[in-house]
């Protein structure tokens, strides 16, 4: 079991404008360690109210957001230690973007 020098289980704010990255995360951090607490959030202002009112061992940010970018809200954090937060981002290669998956149920075209 994941635990602070409180005795605690770790706790992660997990903050991401994408929905999909959220669960992602959610699940990654399960299989390391089911105790880990997970909050996760779409908006850098709620994450801001959350900081305000919790205290995080740990928080993973997005760096590319519509309010702000993870850095500015890192810095705006002042309660949780700068080495305990991650500003990542992910970027899509153009050719990837706009395609869609074919659904496994799809059965292949029929030769032309």
């Amino acid at each position: 079991m994941a635990e602070t020098p409180r005795g605690e289980a770790i706790r992660v704010l997990n903050i991401d404008d994408e929905q999909d990255q959220l669960e992602f995360i959610k699940i990654f951090m399960a299989d390391i360690d089911p105790t880990i607490k997970i909050e996760s959030t779409t908006s850098t202002s709620e994450a801001l109210k959350k900081l305000n009112e919790s205290q995080y061992d740990c928080i993973i940010c997005d760096y590319q957001m519509p309010e702000m970018n993870g850095v500015v809200l890192a810095k705006l954090d002042k309660k949780t230690p700068i080495s305990s937060i991650l500003v990542g981002a992910v970027r899509r290669s153009p050719r990837s973007r706009g395609r869609a998956r074919p659904s496994r149920s799809a059965s292949p075209a029929a030769p032309g």
